[in-house]
Parts: C-alpha cells; sequence; structure tokens
C-alpha cells in the first residue's frame, strides 16, 4: 500500500480492495473543493483528462499517457512492486511514482476506480503550491523528454513559440501587442476550462502563476538532464 503524503486513507479502503480482489489497484483522491486551490486543481485535471470522471478504467500501455495517474492511493502485490522499481540516480528531480507505474503496467494493467479513496489535503498558501509545481517541473523532463513521449515534441513547440514571439515583439517594438496576445489566449482558456461564472477569475490568475512556475521548472530539468 503506498499513499500520498497528503492524503488520509479512507476507512473503507481496504475492505473495498479485498472485494475487488485485483493485483494492482490506484485508488482516487477526495478533495472538498472549499478551498480556491481545490477548485482550481480540479478544473485543470478535469480539462486535461477525459477520464478524470470515469467510476472504473484499466490503465495500460496504450493509454498511460493520456489517463490521470498519480498515486494518491495504490495498492499492488509485494512481488509485482520489486520487481517494477526504478533505478533511481538521481530521487530529486527523478519522476519515480510516474516510472513505477510504467514499469508495473508492462507486466499488468492498472485498475483505476474510484471505490477505493482517500482524502487530498491541499496546500492551502499560493507560495507552497507554486513551489510544489516548481519541483514537479524537473521530474515531469525526466519522464516526458523524450522523442518516443508526446510531451516531448509539446514543449519544444512552446519554447519555440514564446522565443519567436517575445523576438517579434521586441524586434518591432509590439511588446505591448505581444502581451495583449497572450492575455487574449489567457482569457479564452481560463473561459474553456471553468465551469462556473466565478470560476473565470480564479482561473485567469491561478492558471498565469502556475504556469509560469511549472514551466520554469521544465527549463531547469532541462538544464539538469
Amino acid at each position: 500500500l503506498l499513499l500520498g503524503c497528503k492524503n488520509t486513507i479512507d476507512k473503507n479502503a481496504l475492505n473495498q480492495a479485498e472485494k475487488i480482489n485485483y493485483p494492482v489497484i490506484m485508488g482516487r483522491a477526495e478533495q472538498k473543493d472549499g478551498h480556491i486551490f481545490d477548485r482550481f486543481l480540479f478544473l485543470v485535471r478535469s480539462g486535461i483528462f477525459k477520464n478524470n470522471k470515469a467510476t472504473t478504467f484499466f490503465i495500460s500501455k496504450s493509454n498511460f499517457e493520456s489517463v490521470p495517474k498519480g498515486t494518491t492511493i495504490f495498492l499492488c502485490e509485494k512481488k509485482l512492486f520489486l520487481e517494477s522499481q526504478v533505478d533511481n540516480k538521481d530521487s530529486r528531480h527523478c519522476s519515480d511514482d510516474t516510472k513505477l507505474l510504467w514499469n508495473i503496467v508492462q507486466k499488468q494493467k492498472i485498475l483505476s476506480t474510484n471505490k477505493i479513496k482517500c482524502n487530498y489535503h491541499t496546500r492551502k498558501t499560493l507560495k507552497a503550491n507554486i513551489k510544489h509545481i516548481y519541483n514537479r517541473g524537473p521530474k515531469f523532463v525526466d519522464y516526458y523528454y523524450k522523442p518516443s513521449k508526446i510531451y516531448f515534441w509539446l514543449i519544444n513547440l512552446i519554447i519555440i513559440f514564446i522565443i519567436l514571439l517575445l523576438y517579434q515583439g521586441i524586434r518591432y517594438q509590439l511588446l505591448a501587442e505581444t502581451l495583449g496576445i497572450i492575455l487574449i489566449a489567457d482569457t479564452l482558456l481560463s473561459i474553456f476550462i471553468s465551469r462556473k461564472l466565478n470560476d473565470i477569475p480564479v482561473v485567469f490568475i491561478l492558471f498565469r502563476l502556475f504556469s509560469i512556475a511549472f514551466f520554469s521548472g521544465i527549463i531547469k530539468g532541462l538544464v539538469v538532464k
């Protein structure tokens, strides 16, 4: 049994796991959605992962990169767990949780189900959240920045786009217009992700801050790599 450091296990989790009786199970984390960061993270996950609301699905080699797979609560047979260990040379920047899951799905599909739950305790301050998302950048690069991964090309395109945008803005003295384009894109994205009218200002502000922190972490990860 693996449990994320920001989670507390539901009292019925182990009983539910026994009833399901499957060798590899990933449970779901519940958020109370009462804090601004709870709501924001929920909206982002829902926007990225189409399976975020599914009651039960299997994580396999074919869908591994397109489904949510955070190890909030994870149960696995001991033998399979030991056989799937990661060669963790640099624990600070190693995406060991994602690599562990990838090693496991080579041998056995992972059952993701909301019948096994834990409670996720969100970081309550902006500083703590920014620090966390920044530190996720190098780990994201460690696993996903490879030509065989879809995010490899996305990261490169984003870097090229930002460089070209800033270059054009400075060269042709169109910095205000460049910032206007970014602002419009940010607004449209906020509207797309939001589900209620009062979600829009929350997403508009936090998405920008979190994106800067995450992208800065990615740059650090690329330097390290």
